[in-house]
């Protein structure tokens, strides 16, 4: 069995422990889950943890195998690990603090909660959607610790373009619900930040 430099074992290890936290915020999430009887509207959709889990499970085993691995020469190779390793904290904070953000408004499926509040704050000031946000920046991140290429098309191609239809079907529920969310909306991006405000969707 090939020994990881000691460079290699560290990254590999922060990067573990970047998705350790983000699986283990999503287990506690389904323990605290709200009651059926507090749902007003639920939109059953295929886009959910187990889908998205699926998806951790293929990209795993692209790894694993080396599928798509981009050589790189040594200094870049590094600074590419360390670039993603950053990426992928950055992500792993915005999932932990989105979730206590959001709180028990939180929902497997596409759910609005009869008591439910616009979230607004710290995470959700960075991003509208942070918790699909800080997976994707979680993803993008592996893509650079491991520079795959494959890893990195199927975030772009497979993973962005189904959180997007998920963002979209909750907020279709909040744009009827609270009036003020079109301005949030126009002020916060989707799954990365903005700087300005535009009248745009992302």
């Amino acid at each position: 069995m090939m020994r990881l430099p000691l460079f290699d074992l560290a990254v590999t290890l922060g990067a573990a422990a970047c998705v350790g936290s983000a699986l283990a915020a999503v287990a506690v999430n389904h323990v605290l889950r709200r009651p059926g009887t507090d749902v007003r509207t639920r939109i059953h959709t295929p886009i959910a943890t187990l889908s998205m889990l699926a998806f951790l499970a293929a990209m795993a085993g692209v790894t694993w195998l080396r599928l798509g691995v981009v050589a790189l020469p040594e200094s870049a190779r590094r600074g590419t690990m360390l670039l993603g390793l950053a990426v992928m904290a950055a992500g792993a904070v915005l999932n932990i603090v989105g979730r206590i953000d959001l709180g028990r408004n939180w929902a497997d499926q596409v759910t609005e909660y009869r008591d439910q509040a616009l979230v607004r704050r710290r995470a959700y000031a960075v991003v509208r959607h942070p918790l699909y946000a800080s997976i994707t920046w979680m993803f993008v991140g592996a893509a650079l610790v491991y520079r795959n290429a494959v890893l990195l098309v199927a975030t772009l191609l497979v993973f962005v373009p189904a959180m997007v239809v998920r963002a979209r079907q909750e907020e279709r529920l909040l744009e009827q619900r609270f009036p003020e969310y079109n301005g949030y909306r126009r002020k916060v991006g989707m799954l990365f930040p903005r700087l300005y405000a535009r009248p745009g969707r992302f």
